[in-house]
C-alpha cells in the first residue's frame, strides 16, 4: 500500500485533488456572483457549477500526464515538500472517502428501509392527488402512498420515484395543507430533481475535503427548493396556504437520503427565504458562510502555490565528501614526480654506496626468481676473470704509449 501512496500514479492523483483547492474556489466565486437571479437561473448555474466541479479533477489528471510528472527523490531531506506528504494526504483522502461512502450506503439502505413500507391513499386524499399529478403530467395511483417510517414528507427514488407522506401528517394536516405537500414532491418527480440529488452526494463523497463543495451543493439545493415552491403554488393556486404549511413544518426532522427530496429541505435549510418567495418577495440568500471556505481556499492556495514551486527546484545530488573533486585530483596530479625506473639511484642512496637491490617480486609487476633458477645474473660467474685484471693475451703497453711517464723529481 505504501507503494501505491508513493508511486508516480498517487502523486499524480494527490497533485489533482490538490489543484481542485484553487479550482473549487474559482467555482464557488463565480456561482456566488450570480446569486441576485431568479431560482430558474440559480439552479441552472448551480447545475453547471456542479458539472464543473465533478469534472475538474478528472480533467487536471488527464492534463497533468505521466510525462508531466517530475523525478521524485525517494526520501531524506533532499525530496521536495510536496513528494515528502504527498503519502500521507493521499492516506487521509482515501480515509475520508470511505468514511463518505459509508455515510452514503447508510443513507441508502435507509431509503430502502422507508419504501417499503407504505399504503395507497385513499378518499379525498386521493382525488386531490389525482386531480395536482394531471396538472403536471404524471399518475399518482402508484406514485404517492401513505408511510409510517418517515417524519417528513419527500420523494423517494431514481428509477422508480414515489412521494411518501407520513401518517400523522395525513390524520392530522387539513386537506389544503397536504395538496401543497403533494403538489412540491411530485414538483421534484416532474424536474428528475432525485437523479440530481444523487450525483451531488457522489461529489460530496470524493470532493469531501472542499467547504466549497459543500457550500455549492447547499446553494443547489435551495434553489431547487424554490423551484419546486414555485411549480406547487402555480397548481394549487394558494400562496398563504403554502406559506403556512413551510412555517407548520419547519420545526419537524429531516430525512437525508441521496436518493431523497424532503418537504422541509434538507436541514438546516433557509425555510425564511422560502415562505418570503412564495409571498411573493424577492428570494434571497445568507451568502457570509461562504467566507470562511474563501479564506481557507485562498490559504490552501498559497501552500499549494508554495509546494509546487519547490518541486520545480532541481534537486542537487549528494557530494560525498570523501572522494576529491575532479579539479583536485588533476592538481595532486600535476605535482607526482614519475615512477622511478630501473637502474635509477634511490633519493635516500648516499654517494659512492652501491645502490640496494630490489626484490623483483614484489610490487614490481614482474615475476620473482623461481626455485631451481641459477645465480642471479647481476653475481660474477665461475671461471669469469676480473674485470679490472690484465687479460690473457693482451700486449703490454709501452712506456710511450697511451700513458704519459711519470715525472722524475730532481737529486
Amino acid at each position: 500500500m505504501d507503494s501505491l501512496l508513493s508511486s508516480p500514479l498517487g502523486h499524480r492523483i494527490a497533485l489533482a485533488l490538490l489543484h481542485f483547492v484553487w479550482q473549487g474556489f474559482v467555482i464557488g466565486m463565480l456561482l456566488r456572483a450570480g446569486r441576485g437571479a431568479t431560482p430558474q437561473r440559480r439552479y441552472a448555474a448551480g447545475l453547471i457549477a456542479l458539472c464543473v466541479t465533478a469534472w475538474a479533477p478528472v480533467l487536471t489528471f488527464v492534463v497533468l500526464g505521466g510525462d508531466a510528472l517530475p523525478a521524485l527523490p525517494a526520501t531524506g531531506a533532499a525530496a521536495p515538500i510536496f513528494a515528502r506528504v504527498q503519502p500521507w494526504l493521499l492516506a487521509a483522502w482515501l480515509l475520508g472517502v470511505t468514511l463518505m461512502s459509508l455515510r452514503f450506503m447508510a443513507a441508502y439502505g435507509a431509503t430502502l428501509y422507508v419504501r417499503f413500507d407504505r399504503a395507497p391513499l385513499t378518499g379525498e386524499l386521493l382525488r386531490s392527488a389525482r386531480r395536482i399529478g394531471g396538472a403536471m403530467g404524471l399518475e399518482v395511483e402508484r406514485r404517492v402512498f401513505v408511510s409510517a417510517r418517515v417524519t417528513m414528507a419527500m420523494a423517494v427514488g431514481c428509477v422508480k420515484p414515489i412521494v411518501l407522506i407520513p401518517l400523522v401528517w395525513a390524520t392530522q394536516m387539513d386537506r389544503h395543507s397536504l395538496e401543497v405537500v403533494i403538489a412540491h414532491e411530485l414538483a421534484h418527480i416532474r424536474r428528475h430533481d432525485l437523479g440530481v440529488n444523487l450525483v451531488q452526494r457522489l461529489v460530496e463523497t470524493v470532493l469531501f475535503f472542499h467547504p466549497a463543495v459543500w457550500w455549492m451543493s447547499r446553494e443547489l439545493e435551495q434553489a431547487r427548493e424554490l423551484c419546486c415552491d414555485e411549480i406547487a403554488v402555480a397548481v394549487t393556486r394558494d400562496r398563504l396556504i403554502y406559506a403556512k404549511t413551510l412555517q407548520a413544518v419547519a420545526s419537524g426532522g429531516a430525512f437525508r437520503s441521496p436518493a431523497a427530496a424532503a418537504f422541509g429541505g434538507r436541514q438546516p435549510m433557509n425555510l425564511l427565504e422560502r415562505i418570503e418567495h412564495t409571498l411573493g418577495g424577492t428570494a434571497r440568500a445568507d451568502g457570509g458562510r461562504f467566507w470562511p471556505a474563501a479564506i481557507l481556499a485562498l490559504a490552501s492556495t498559497a501552500a499549494i502555490t508554495t509546494a509546487v514551486i519547490a518541486d520545480q527546484r532541481p534537486v542537487k545530488p549528494a557530494v560525498n565528501a570523501a572522494a576529491p573533486a575532479e579539479g583536485e585530483k588533476k592538481k595532486e596530479g600535476d605535482g607526482d614526480k614519475a615512477a622511478p625506473r630501473e637502474g635509477d639511484k634511490p633519493a635516500d642512496a648516499k654517494p659512492g654506496e652501491a645502490p640496494k637491490k630490489r626484490n623483483r617480486g614484489k610490487g614490481t609487476g614482474q615475476p620473482g626468481p623461481r626455485e631451481g633458477d641459477g645465480a642471479p645474473k647481476t653475481g660474477p660467474r665461475d671461471g669469469d676473470a676480473p674485470k679490472t685484471g690484465p687479460r690473457d693475451g693482451d700486449r703490454p703497453r709501452k712506456a710511450g704509449e697511451g700513458d704519459k711517464p711519470a715525472e722524475k723529481k730532481p737529486g
